[in-house]
């Protein structure tokens, strides 16, 4: 069997060859990525190495047992070793490899000698050598990683003036994580060694901390001291440190509370190893070698409840598995009580154990079997907490999302970010908190927030209240100021205390989206609905510049319904404005809807200010045209027009021409709209309010380049995009993407627009935009039509049709499905040309507006018939495509 070492090697090893694979196939699909094409890779420069696949695959076969693992020994064998490891890492896009890492596990993998036959055991007890290590636990699994780098860093011993320390390493992590499994797992290992004994205790019991003198005694009884025991600790230290003058001794201390605890049972000797654990990080523990322990993956989690329960009884549903371990949050403690209590009922499955762990108040209650308790152990850390720092913790159960910032923490002790800051750190140190990666952002397992809410639900009636209103009270302030310095929608709500620049705002809002999404719901469900309809409407502003239009409507619904309850009429109004412009972007729009969603908000917000009425006019307007109600159409828009005059001068005069310009445009007057907007530009430098400024950036983007002014165009989409990026409005993207690419492909400049072309597509189906995505989709089929590569146009045209039918637009499903049908006659395959010429004759049969279908089927039938003939039709250029 393979040793722990060769495993490491072994998994590293492969696990590196697999994300090279996988990373290479995704960039470059045609790339072939087998051993036999990495030996060649080798060969070239710059790594020149003769090495064959089947020497690699000696190396790595597909048994681990069977692996052979290369001479460390050997030069020669090592470099292409390492030439290997460089070649994986570039394909797999890594930064470069950490020479050190993967030499000190192929080190490690070399054969060693074994362990003390049996007979030498029983000596060593015979002649009081101690050996005192628990047993490894039946059921530990994987760690195979860690296992190897706990074992590297073993070995570094840290010289103080000259003369070696013994080494020291604090495996430290959150309370049930599975640190003391790893350190018996890694002492048991190491033992041989250490041929003068093993020493452990376990350092904090569950009524308290053990004393260190106590902890000496015992071990100083082990070591068969002589004479009396001294009285006093630091005697018992100094006897011990003479006890183990010249011996190679493993000591294990498990579960250490500080490092004032550590340190009187720490040797003075060079040749022993001390490995303690810890849930806090002992910083202030001199010479030690820090390892933070990390959750299990979810395959060593499912391997770990196969172990308990039996394969087979988890094997039959992974699924319901695979729930248990996102439930148990990857912590080995929390996995071990749930396969227990599986193990101990024989007619429960583990779907139906997984039911029972989803209920998220009773989760704690669930994860506890006799002597093994997730809430009792995160409760002795919580116990070690001063008075703030537990304050904290528990007003932290009111964070709304996965992440929190300092300055939430600041807000919730009601103190400067400076005094927070040490509170935060005492429970980074405790692993009750984790940073986040950026600094000043911090996360909580959700097991540790589930024990935190508990706690908060039981410090009295003001405690949770207290603690949500200054939670709702930090997102809200920081929202608003937020999206004032992005400049959305200014002036609808108060000047907030400071306005952040643009890549400060952003920045935030990155950071907090989810958070705030989740504060919504939060106070949702807790009934607050005054701040539900105060915080709803900025928050579908942002879900819907974000691209995340379902959350935009989960929003509005919730928003609306507890705005009508509290009488938030000024709320309510500009929910349903909102909730409108929702309605048209329906599939199929629904203008009905929309018209009566704009009718309540005017006349909820009666006079209300002039800019929203004024757009709601102009809503209606467009609404109504579209119906064919020319007379309310006109009567709409003279009184948007009357609104918008009401303005401010300069805002009232970009709002009227960029409402003006829709209306040319949509006429096809492109040029009326420059000379209506070209005189306006130079007013736009520095400009604050971003929507506003692309309302007439892009209608003038479009005249542009229906007049054929490629040039003028592509300046007027790039700021826009500038624009979109500088202020995260992520839902216009597609839309100017198309434009400037467009603009790129009439100017001579192709590949540049098919590159803008395919970062759009990617856009619309990140911001869930059918329509946008089948234009897109549409305009890079005509491209590779008209460059005869008929198989990409047919695979194009297809997604543009699929696009097209999930937007509810039919005649432009079925003007897709007959350019389908063209590029598959085109590409010799008659057979398919006809089916989509069929489905195309589908969709205009059930098409509403039947005059219209009537006139596109003579054409598709003349289209069909010239196809099916071999004749090669011309199906015009993207750009056309694009524009009309």
């Amino acid at each position: 069997m393979a040793t722990q070492a060769v495993l490491a090697w072994y998994e590293a090893m492969r696990t590196l060859e697999r994300r090279a694979k996988d990373v290479r196939r995704k960039r470059h699909p045609k790339a072939q990525t087998s051993r036999r094409a990495a030996a060649r890779a080798l060969a070239r420069p710059p790594y020149k190495v003769e090495l064959n696949a089947r020497l690699i695959s000696a190396w790595l076969p597909d048994d681990p047992n069977a692996a052979h693992v290369p001479r460390f020994s050997d030069p020669e064998v090592t470099e292409k070793v390492w030439a290997l490891i460089r070649l994986w890492s570039d394909w797999a896009g890594a930064p470069g490899p950490d020479r050190t890492y993967w030499m000190d596990l192929l080190e490690a993998a070399q054969p060693t000698r074994g362990r003390p036959a049996r007979g030498r055991e029983r000596a060593t007890r015979s002649t009081g050598i101690p050996a005192q290590l628990p047993g490894v636990p039946a059921d530990f699994t994987g760690r195979i990683r860690e296992l190897a780098e706990v074992k590297a860093r073993c070995g570094e011993r840290r010289p103080v003036d000259g003369v070696n320390s013994p080494a020291l390493l604090v495996i430290t992590g959150l309370a049930g994580v599975g640190k003391s499994a790893l350190s018996l797992r890694l002492a048991h290992d190491l033992a041989p060694e250490y041929p003068d004994g093993q020493l452990y205790c376990r350092l904090r019991a569950d009524e308290g901390t053990l004393d260190e003198g106590l902890v000496l005694a015992r071990f100083l009884r082990a070591l068969g001291a002589p004479g009396d025991m001294p009285e006093d600790t630091a005697s018992r230290a100094a006897l011990f440190r003479e006890l183990l003058l010249g011996r190679r001794m493993l000591i294990l201390l498990d579960d250490a509370t500080d490092a004032s605890q550590v340190r009187s049972l720490l040797p003075a000797d060079g040749g022993c190893l001390v490995v303690v654990t810890s849930r806090n990080a002992l910083p202030a523990l001199e010479g030690a070698q820090g390892y933070d322990l990390g959750l299990l993956d979810e395959r060593e989690c499912v391997s770990l409840l196969s172990k308990i329960v039996g394969a087979d009884r988890i094997g039959a549903d992974e699924a319901a598995a695979r729930s248990i371990v996102e439930v148990c949050g990857r912590l080995p403690l929390a996995l071990r009580i749930a396969a227990a209590r599986l193990r101990a009922r024989a007619d429960w499955t583990p779907g139906h154990l997984a039911s029972h762990l989803w209920d998220a108040r009773r989760r704690l209650h669930h994860l506890k079997v006799g002597d093994l308790d997730v809430r009792a152990a995160f409760e002795l850390s919580y116990r070690a907490l001063d008075a703030d720092a537990a304050r904290l913790f528990r007003s932290l159960a009111a964070r709304p999302g996965p992440t929190f910032a300092l300055g939430l923490a600041a807000r919730l002790l009601d103190v400067p970010e400076s005094e927070a800051e040490e509170v935060v750190d005492r429970l980074v140190l405790d692993h009750l908190v984790e940073p986040a990666g950026a600094p000043g952002r911090f996360l909580m397992h959700d097991l540790v927030w589930f024990f935190a809410l508990e706690l908060l639900d039981d410090s009295g009636p003001d405690g949770p209240s207290q603690a949500m209103a200054r939670s709702f009270g930090w997102y809200s302030d920081h929202l608003l100021a937020a999206l004032t310095g992005l400049g959305i929608r200014e002036g609808l709500w108060g000047e907030p205390e400071s306005r952040p620049a643009p890549a400060e705002a952003l920045s935030w809002l990155d950071a907090e989206e989810p958070n705030l999404y989740g504060l919504l719901g939060l106070i949702d469900h807790h009934g607050l609905d005054a701040a539900t309809a105060e915080l709803a409407y900025p928050l579908s502003l942002l879900a819907e510049q974000r691209g995340v239009g379902e959350v935009a409507e989960w929003i509005l619904e919730i928003g609306t319904a507890a705005a009508r309850r509290a009488g938030r009429n000024s709320e309510l109004a500009l929910l349903l404005f909102e909730k409108g412009d929702r309605w048209i972007d329906e599939r199929p729009p629904s203008p009905d809807d929309a018209i009566a969603c704009w009718r309540e908000a005017l006349s909820l917000l009666a006079p209300g200010p002039p800019g929203v009425v004024g757009a709601l006019h102009a809503r209606l307007a467009d609404a109504y045209r579209d119906l064919g109600r020319i007379t309310d159409a006109e009567r709409e828009s003279a009184a948007a027009q009357a609104a918008l005059a009401a303005m401010d001068p300069e805002a009232g005069q970009f709002a009227a021409a960029a409402y003006q310009a829709k209306q040319l445009l949509d006429a096809g007057l492109s040029q009326k709209v420059i000379d209506l907007l070209e005189p306006l530009v130079p007013s736009l430098e520095g400009f604050v309010d971003p929507e506003k400024e692309l309302s007439l950036r892009r209608p003038l983007g479009e005249a542009y380049l229906a007049r054929s002014n490629h040039r003028a165009a592509q300046e007027q989409f790039s700021a826009c995009l500038e624009i979109c990026e500088e202020r995260g409005l992520h839902s216009y993207r597609a839309s100017i993407l198309l434009g400037l690419g467009t603009a790129f492909y009439a100017g001579g400049q192709s590949l540049r627009a098919l590159d803008t072309w395919n970062e759009g597509l990617e856009a619309a189906r990140e911001a869930d935009l059918p329509g946008m995505a089948a234009r897109l989709s549409h305009a890079l089929a005509l491209h590779r039509y008209n460059q005869r590569d008929y198989a990409a146009a047919c695979e194009l045209f297809a997604a543009a049709a699929e696009h097209f039918a999930a937007a509810s637009q039919p005649f432009s499903l079925a003007g897709a499905l007959s350019r389908l049908g063209v590029s598959h006659a085109a590409d010799g395959d008659v057979k398919a040309a006809a089916i989509a010429f069929d489905r195309a004759f589908d969709v205009l049969n059930r098409a509403s507006d039947q005059a219209r279908a009537e006139k596109n089927r003579r054409a598709l039938h003349q289209m069909r018939r010239l196809c099916l003939k071999g004749v090669r039709l011309p199906l015009g250029s993207p750009v056309t495509a694009a524009l009309y």
